[in-house]
């Protein structure tokens, strides 16, 4: 559903724009304008994209990103940014817990936000108090100048719940919290309709109208493009038909991401599709001493003058490493035994593909696909389906998470690997730091406790000589072998042995 176009704001005021984008739930126009706004110099709407990764509005949600402006933003005066640290340090987000970090960064969120700071929104400065309130610190009321210079809608609602406590048996102030709602919804807040129909249906706040009323009017708010789960719940919790009940209860389950296992379709398969993160950075496909020499031997047979050094170097360079996709979980959410069951990808402007799975997929039971293991040209904007033979089917969509990239890590161990002959057939691998120094090198061959240690490895340092023999089950190698290498501070590193580069 289309977003309305916001209202008119004076030129150049981009800021006021994105603000205007963002309380219409346009997240993804109002991170475009944001950006532009931070990057002209705007604090506020730093602050503002700051949550946006935070929270994952318009954004994948990326910790490290918010993290980094409300550094940028404390460094450039603007206290606000203290609000992000000290709920990241409260939270573990983006970096370890850490209470003692947390209550520092709140305390100066106190001392300095809470003086008057030329060009900080009043708004923002509400909101960053409020979302690092705690109980000992509980959140401040809206201020008259604040409430009137806010353009979110759900300010009415806001004010209404802070005139709660004192609303018990006093039908002036009930009188006045609906005052604050219908203005509310009038100016556009779901929020303010929701919590309208909830409490007409448990006739509260002097609210005297028949419970369809307030169930209507949260149906209503339920039904939008962007509700939030918990309106979701709270019709489905007040609805009298089952129809109903089930609509919104299956609209809570997707909002959270739970499956379709609720969903009483007859053309939807009743699985649960994920991606899951591969436990390695990459995958280096390493050639064989052999394979080298007969590659070298075969330069020289060509009457080329290249230098052997140049052209072994050139063989052991080439990229034979590449990130490792993350691999396709299918659950079944069922008692029931699925059979033939196929893959179908499809990447826009580049086509589809189909594949047959190799295994039936039995009762709560797991089946796992390697994307890597697919002759696909990866890209953005991939639609993932499971099909069985009845027509049915279950289906995954990446266009809103930046195709595969968000899964893949880009920081493996930073080695070179090469082998020589010793004596007897066996084989010495060299290890060599590629860019920075390297601590705690270890290399275990998969299925085996045996390891190989490097406690440190320098770029200047000689290759490091490991016999193939001192971890593995013999001194030759042989095609197909794995073995991985890890280190402090970087993803691990999964290594496959080859004896041609076709394999």
């Amino acid at each position: 559903m289309q977003q309305p176009p916001p209202p008119y704001t004076p030129p150049g005021d981009t800021y006021r724009q994105a603000m205007s984008y963002f309380y219409a739930q346009n997240y993804e126009a109002a991170v475009s304008l944001l950006s532009r706004a931070y990057i002209s110099g705007n604090l506020n709407a730093g602050w503002v994209l700051a949550q946006c990764y935070q929270i994952g509005f318009g954004v994948i949600r990326n910790f490290e990103a918010t993290l980094n402006i409300a550094r940028d933003l404390i460094n450039r005066g603007y206290a606000l940014g203290h609000s992000f640290l000290a709920e990241a340090y409260a939270c573990g987000w983006g970096v370890p817990v850490n209470p003692q970090m947390a209550a520092q960064h709140r305390m100066q969120l106190y001392q300095q936000a809470g003086m008057p700071q030329l060009g900080v929104e009043d708004e923002l400065r509400h909101l960053a108090f409020s979302n690092s309130a705690t109980k000992d610190t509980p959140e401040l009321p809206i201020s008259d100048e604040l409430f009137r210079r806010m353009i979110n809608p759900d300010k009415y609602l806001m004010k209404a719940i802070e005139l709660l406590p004192s609303a018990d048996k006093n039908p002036q102030i009930q009188q006045h919290i609906r005052y604050l709602v219908d203005t509310g919804i009038s100016a556009g807040s779901i929020q303010a309709k929701a919590f309208k129909g909830f409490w007409i249906y448990n006739h509260v706040l002097g609210y005297d109208e028949p419970p369809q009323n307030g169930i209507k009017l949260l149906y209503e708010a339920a039904d939008t493009p962007k509700s939030h789960a918990y309106m979701n719940h709270l019709a489905a919790t007040v609805s009298t038909d089952e129809a109903a009940y089930r609509f919104f209860l299956n609209k809570f389950w997707d909002i959270n991401n739970l499956g379709h296992s609720l969903q009483n379709n007859p053309t939807r398969l009743p699985f649960h599709l994920s991606l899951e993160d591969s436990p390695f950075g990459a995958m280096e496909k390493v050639l064989t001493p052999q394979f080298l020499q007969d590659a070298l031997r075969h330069v020289g047979s060509n009457g080329s003058r290249v230098n052997r050094g140049e052209a072994a170097a050139a063989l052991r360079q080439n990229a034979f490493i590449f990130p490792l996709l993350p691999k396709l979980v299918i659950r079944n959410q069922t008692a029931h035994v699925f059979s033939n069951l196929s893959l179908r990808v499809c990447i826009k402007n580049a086509g589809e593909w189909h594949f047959q799975l190799r295994q039936p997929l039995g009762p709560h039971s797991t089946l796992e696909q390697q994307l890597s293991e697919l002759d696909v040209p990866w890209n953005e904007n991939i639609y993932l389906e499971i099909l069985s033979p009845d027509g049915r089917k279950a289906e995954l969509t990446l266009d809103s998470l930046n195709g595969l990239d968000d899964f893949v890590s880009s920081n493996p161990v930073p080695v070179n690997l090469n082998w020589e002959s010793n004596f007897f057939g066996s084989v010495v691998l060299n290890v060599r730091a590629q860019d920075t120094t390297i601590e705690n090198i270890t290399i275990q061959k998969v299925d085996s406790d045996a390891k190989a240690v490097i406690p440190r490895l320098r770029v200047s340092d000689a290759p490091h000589k490991i016999g193939w023999c001192e971890f593995s089950d013999s001194a030759g190698l042989k095609q197909g072998e794995l073995f991985i290498i890890s280190a402090n501070g970087y993803s691990p590193l999964l290594c496959t042995i080859c004896n041609s580069l076709d394999d």
